[in-house]
């Protein structure tokens, strides 16, 4: 706890070290885009969106401030957006893109400026779910694996088993994507477990969204 205590303290003092005032010789940097509501491309006109900083700063009787909004614009008709802001922390966060207020695109890199990017408020993608089988196992035992087309149950599969498709998820939705040189992307995997052996994950696959995505069980 005495460790905890002082590594808290350490970063609470560069947080706080790092904290300027705003000056007119500060860069503006900007982060512009276009502003997509799903796959289909319709455009999100007039829609609200904003950089914001989840950091909090401050400590060792320094006051607290943070989160911050670092930058908003409003889409304009045909989606697109610019957002100029500044940093005054010293250091550049990776702030959250904000969509209505709510964040659909996390680890934004900040201070560069991002001349296009496209932004999806619903980040789908369409995942193929295979098998590689180097051990078939027997007639007697049975495969479980997580259903991602939103089923509650697991899709169950009796053996032996055979490399190949097991199904398609279409349209399945990226949990907290993040954001990538101009793209977006999500590591996903997937459980799977053999009778009444323990559950176990896939190795983990970059997602990106609007395209066909590969994961692969291996069986051994």
């Amino acid at each position: 706890m005495k460790k905890i205590a002082i590594i808290t303290l350490a970063v609470f003092t560069i947080l706080s070290s790092c904290k300027k005032t705003s000056s007119s010789s500060d860069p503006v940097y900007t982060f512009k885009g276009v502003l997509y509501k799903d796959c289909s491309k319709t455009i999100l006109a007039n829609t609200p969106v904003a950089l914001y900083d989840p950091i909090i700063y401050g400590g060792l009787g320094l006051p607290y401030s943070g989160p911050t909004i670092l930058g908003a614009d409003t889409t304009d008709a045909d989606g697109n957006f610019t957002i100029k802001y500044k940093i005054t922390t010293g250091f550049f966060p990776l702030a959250h893109f904000l969509v209505n207020n709510s964040a659909v695109l996390y680890d934004v890199e900040t201070g560069k400026n991002v001349d296009s990017t496209v932004v999806y408020k619903n980040f789908t993608t369409n995942v193929n779910v295979s098998l590689n089988v180097n051990n078939p196992y027997t007639s007697s035992d049975t495969l479980w694996v997580n259903d991602l087309t939103g089923n509650s149950t697991n899709v169950k599969i009796a053996g032996p088993f055979k490399s190949g498709l097991l199904y398609t998820a279409n349209n399945y939705r990226l949990l907290m994507p993040n954001y990538q040189s101009s793209d977006t992307s999500n590591a996903t995997k997937i459980g799977y477990k053999i009778a009444n052996n323990n559950w176990t994950f896939s190795n983990k696959v970059i997602m990106h969204p609007c395209t066909n995505s590969n994961l692969t069980i291996t069986i051994n």
